[in-house]
């Protein structure tokens, strides 16, 4: 469950980040466009301020060119707007659920797979045990037990039907037993919220000004920090074999660091690579700000 939470944080970081880069080297100051309006009479007009007669053409042929201001004022959009911010949960939500249906497809799937093989095994038992026997002495002699001693364990543990198939199931299909602690159901409930709750966490520096003291970006990137360095921690107490607390600590927050440097060398990269990049990121962020406007 804390591993989707990490993932829900990295995804977070990863939306926010990619964001904020686009917004910060997208919106730059664009000249005000210019609006010509021709109009034609069928006949001569005298010369004005804003008229113009020209020879090429024809002779009652008039052009009147009116400067005007199509975009006074560049349209402006920041992460810290309601619109972005509901887009991020939005996002969160959609791959939360498709991540608690994958898990639930995928621990379902792993339920039917060992049913299904428990019963085949089970019935190989039940009508050539002999047959069944020599596997595992093979097995077993092939790991460097004797024959004789292989003969011997085998013999023992065949005479428990359930207990040698779960152990043929393990020794020789390589097929672990599935967990009855949560219901696959029950598991896809958790990841789910365990990758939305994490993933919000950090959002809600997006929804307090904290201007004295830094940008709301700042501000967002260290409530990550702090976030994914709690969940080294608690994975720690929670898992096995996985180091010193300080250690799961640094690779958390390595993690966040590797999200937001791949996020923002992305950016670059497709501004000096490809020709029409920023032309495209310029017209989508001001698309975004005039439709939040």
């Amino acid at each position: 469950m804390l591993s989707s939470g990490m993932h829900g944080l990295l995804t977070t970081c990863a939306i926010v980040s990619a964001a904020h880069s686009l917004f910060l080297t997208t919106t730059t100051p664009t000249p005000p466009l210019t609006r010509t309006t021709i109009t034609t009479d069928d006949t001569p007009s005298p010369l004005s301020s804003t008229t113009a007669t020209t020879t090429t053409a024809s002779p009652h042929t008039n052009i009147n060119i009116h400067n005007s201001n199509i975009n006074d004022d560049n349209a402006e959009f920041d992460i810290t707007s309601p619109l972005f911010v509901w887009v991020v949960v939005v996002i969160l939500w959609t791959l939360s659920v498709a991540l608690a249906c994958l898990s639930f497809l995928e621990k379902k799937g792993e339920q039917v797979l060992f049913a299904h093989e428990w019963k085949r095994e089970e019935w190989e038992c039940d009508n050539y045990l002999e047959g069944e026997q020599h596997e595992m002495v093979q097995l077993y002699m092939s790991k460097g037990m004797s024959q004789q001693d292989a003969e011997t364990v085998i013999g023992l543990l065949s005479k428990n039907k359930k207990m040698f198939v779960d152990i043929m199931m393990v020794e020789e299909l390589c097929l672990m037993p599935p967990s009855h602690d949560l219901s696959p159901l029950c598991g896809a409930a958790a990841r789910l919220v365990a990758f939305f709750v994490l993933g919000m966490a950090p959002v809600a520096a997006l929804c307090v000004s904290v201007e004295v003291c830094c940008t709301s970006y700042q501000a967002f990137l260290a409530l990550t920090l702090v976030t994914a360095l709690v969940v080294g921690i608690l994975r720690v107490y929670f898992c096995v074999d996985l180091g010193s607390w300080w250690g799961q600590g640094l690779l958390h927050l390595l993690l966040v660091a590797v999200t937001v440097g791949v996020v923002h060398g992305a950016v670059v990269l497709l501004q000096t690579t490809t020709p029409w990049g920023t032309s495209v990121l310029a017209y989508t962020v001001s698309g975004i700000a005039s439709t939040s406007t």
